[in-house]
């Protein structure tokens, strides 16, 4: 979508064959080239340049890759990830591109914000635009899921009858 075109000859996503105009924010092109989805836990270092990647250069990063397509950076974009483990095993491919002034960023990984140098990374690139100070509050996102799991649990057991509905479900 960030980029020039999507081409779906296959009618993978959209039933029948289409080309479809992109938001052109990034020089790519992504096709719809594989009927299976690639869904894979994967470590990636970030290689793009920008305010928002150049703080988080020499970390490893964890996520989900998932796409079914193919993406060629033309060349006004740069990929923006080196992946070095994919389901577990040593890796060597790009992922996603940047645009030159590293502000525009696209990715096949999924759950990059739930490590801390990307949330921080970007809340800090943000926040210097607008000048606004920013507390650097580092918090794992399991931490957050967990405290507000916590939340819902004792929410639930303080306005529901739990035992009760147990009884009426057979439990």
């Amino acid at each position: 979508m960030l980029g020039k075109k999507i081409i779906d000859q296959s009618g993978i996503e959209s039933g029948s064959p289409k080309t479809l105009e992109g938001l052109g924010l990034l020089d790519v092109e992504t096709t719809f080239d594989n009927y299976e989805k690639v869904t894979e836990r994967v470590s990636a270092v970030p290689v793009g340049k920008g305010m928002i990647l150049e703080p988080c250069r020499g970390r490893q990063l964890t996520g989900y890759e998932i796409h079914m397509g193919t993406t060629i950076l033309g060349p006004r974009a740069e990929p923006a990830f080196r992946i070095v483990l994919r389901s577990g095993k040593a890796a060597s491919s790009f992922d996603g591109a940047v645009d030159p002034d590293g502000l525009v960023l696209g990715t096949y990984l999924h759950g990059l914000f739930d490590e801390p140098p990307v949330r921080e990374s970007v809340i800090a690139y943000l926040a210097s635009r607008n000048r606004i100070a920013v507390n650097a509050r580092r918090e794992s996102i399991d931490s957050v899921w967990e405290n507000g799991l916590k939340q819902i649990v004792a929410a639930v057991n303080e306005n529901l009858d739990v035992r009760r509905i147990l009884d009426l479900v057979g439990c």
